[in-house]
């Protein structure tokens, strides 16, 4: 148990770095404190269920609050037609193609979701700029025809392999998703939400290792609780595609302001 607390400690001490140095200092010890006594109390209770558990409470709750504060300290953002598309895109691909297979909806309805999933996470990569062709968009863009090609063949034929290959265009997309997160927490490229694409990634892993695991009469809640964290990360993700970086000249402007980033 000492591991697993001490090991969720350091995890969280680093994510704490997403608040304002002014907020972390008056309040992040306490809240390092009360994570500690959560993880060491739902471990002695509920194992692996209960700890994953409390971690997609504390993503979830960390990218409204952290938001929050900053906000508070005035900083505002641009929203930009250029990243709409991609921001949309973001917000509902990859979640759509998910919750069709998670509900067992009509495998067709996940087909859109993984094309807009594949648009979104190019978005991602040109939001990244580097400076060379790197295997991750690729990854990504091969999850997302993979996953086309899954739900077409599931749905006209019903051929075995439609099965095989839609878990791999999951695996295929959150790849290709860590991959660009990691790039996208190096470089701060969203500022104090640079972590939220790795939160995304492990929010989906949390995920299925509830639904690999299971968690007996509470598996169903587990399954909704979990996934609702994930398809809210991807809808933050997708917001800060919408916001452009500083530099942007195509503002939108709402009710004859502009909404400008300092």
């Amino acid at each position: 148990m000492d591991d697993i607390v001490a090991t969720s400690d350091r995890i969280y001490r680093l994510i704490l770095n997403v608040y304002p140095r002014a907020f972390r200092d008056e309040y992040g010890e306490e809240m390092a404190q009360a994570m500690r006594d959560q993880v060491r109390d739902v471990w002695a209770e509920r194992r692996v269920v209960g700890v994953t558990a409390v971690w997609l409470k504390v993503l979830l709750d960390t990218a409204g609050s952290a938001s929050t504060e900053h906000l508070k300290r005035g900083r505002t953002v641009i929203l930009s037609r250029r990243g709409l598309g991609y921001g949309l895109a973001t917000a509902s691909g990859f979640p759509l193609a998910l919750v069709t297979f998670a509900y067992r909806l009509h495998p067709a309805i996940a087909g859109p979701g993984f094309v807009l999933a594949g648009i979104g996470l190019y978005g991602l990569y040109k939001r990244l700029e580097v400076d060379t062709t790197t295997p991750m968009i690729a990854t990504a863009w091969l999850g997302a025809t993979l996953g086309l090609y899954g739900t077409a063949d599931i749905h006209y034929s019903g051929e075995f392999f439609g099965w095989y290959a839609v878990p791999a265009a999951f695996v295929l997309l959150t790849l290709g998703l860590a991959t660009m997160g990691r790039v996208a927490l190096r470089n701060k490229t969203f500022g104090p939400f640079s972590f939220i694409p790795l939160a995304v990634t492990v929010s989906g892993g949390l995920w299925f290792i509830v639904l690999l695991v299971g968690a007996g009469e509470h598996r169903d809640v587990m399954r909704t609780s979990g996934l609702i964290v994930h398809v809210a990360l991807w809808l933050i993700l997708g917001a800060l595609l919408w916001a452009d970086p500083p530099g942007n000249t195509h503002p939108v402007r709402t009710a004859g302001e502009e909404v400008q980033i300092n």
